[in-house]
Formats: structure tokens, sequence, C-alpha cells
């Protein structure tokens, strides 16, 4: 139920601040979780529990999906707003998207001709969930390389994760972009490379989140962070 909230307590959204000061005059936030359950399923039940875990059920029988996403936005005339695009765990569903990552990168390349030459300046993010510590990395500067993409900034990051001492392919890692919202779930599933014949390993997933709304979720942060710094780097 919608509760009332004065423009001097905190905001509802958790980000700290007064509610006058942030998400008062935002226009209504929707969220949902959408599931595939690959064939023709009737559910008759289901179950959210108190730290966002879902169960779907049929006659008491417990029915998992094949595949999920939990998807936030905000309706515009024009169409909707996409704030975040998340795949959730199937074996894990759970409304709580930080709780199936180990962690969470975001990067952001911005590109510009300057005088007659192609620039690009990438940064990245990085966010443990279980300690909640990060870091920046950056700038990435590239200098009349015409091959230089978004997307084949996203490979090289993965690539440059799994050289990392504290790698293993048994770790869930999640990588925020802000473009292609379009191809990220053929990316996910590997039916498309994301450049050069890569394709985003089993234990990777691509999630889309927007840099111009949505602050007050941890993706949006992180990408958000990246793209300012990019483009005050680049000017």
């Amino acid at each position: 139920m919608d509760k009332k909230i004065g423009n001097n307590e905190l905001c509802s959204c958790g980000s700290g601040k007064k509610f006058k000061k942030c998400c008062r005059d935002k226009k209504p936030r929707r969220e949902s979780i959408f599931v595939d359950m690959g064939t023709p399923t009737i559910i008759n039940a289901y179950s959210i529990g108190p730290l966002g875990e879902i169960e779907f059920k049929r006659d008491g029988q417990k029915v998992d999906p094949l595949s999920a996403f939990l998807k936030k936005w905000y309706d515009k005339k024009k169409g909707q707003k996409i704030l975040y695009d998340i795949p959730v765990d199937v074996n894990n569903l759970s409304l709580n998207y930080l709780k199936q990552f180990d962690y969470i990168y975001a990067i952001d390349t911005n590109i510009k001709e300057v005088e007659g030459r192609l620039m690009s300046v990438c940064y990245c993010a990085k966010y443990n969930p279980l300690t909640k510590e990060g870091f920046m990395r950056g700038p990435i500067c590239f200098e009349d390389n015409p091959n230089v993409t978004e997307q084949s900034n996203w490979g090289e990051l993965i690539k440059d994760i799994m050289k990392q001492d504290e790698y293993s392919s048994n770790l869930k890692i999640a990588i925020v972009v802000d473009s292609d919202y379009g191809n990220i779930q053929k990316y996910n599933s590997r039916e498309l490379p994301i450049a050069n014949q890569f394709y985003v390993p089993e234990n990777f997933t691509l999630i889309y989140a927007s840099t111009d709304s949505g602050i007050e979720n941890l993706p949006n942060q992180m990408i958000s962070e990246c793209d300012k710094l990019a483009k005050k780097y680049l000017k």
C-alpha cells in the first residue's frame, strides 16, 4: 500500500536524501519480475519471502521458470523509459538482484572527434555486494582507433577480469552497460558475440542500466558515474 511521506522525511528509495530532494517529483516507478516457463503453464500460487526470494507453485508443487528478469521503468508519452533490466538466476529466484552476484562492474565509453582525430575515453567501476566496497578505474584512452566501440570495451573488461588473481569461473559477475539494449539478451544467451567473435562467458551477465535516470539504484549510480567521468575527461 502507498504510504504518504513527509517532505523532510528520508526518501523510501534508500538514497539517504530527504523526500523533497529525491523522489517527490519523479514519475512513478514500476518494477516487475518477468518469468518465462518455456511452455504454457498454470500457476495458482506464489510466495515472496522476507529477503525477496520467490517461489511459483502449481497445486502445491514448486515450478521453476526457464528464464526470468527484473525490470524497472516509468511510463512516458513515447513509451517506457527503462531504468534497468537485470536477468535473474532461476535457481535462486529473488527480487534482491545483488544477492546473485559476487562482483558487479560497470563500464562506459565516450567517443568523440576532436580536431579531426577520433578520441575514446573509458571508465570502469567495481562493487563487491558482500563487503559493500567499490572503486573506480580510468581513464583508459584510445586515439585514432576506429575499432574501439562500447561493445569491444565490454569484451576487453571481461578478458581483464578473467586475468585477475582473484578470478574463478565459479564467481558470478555482472557487467553494467548503458547501450545496445535490444541485443543484451542475445549477448547473455550467447546467440551473438559482443565483438570480434568474443562471446559472454557462462558466469558473466550483462545488465542494462540508464545513465540519465534512476540514480537511486546501484546499477544506475555506477554507470552514471562512469559516464560522467568519461565525459569530463574527454571535454
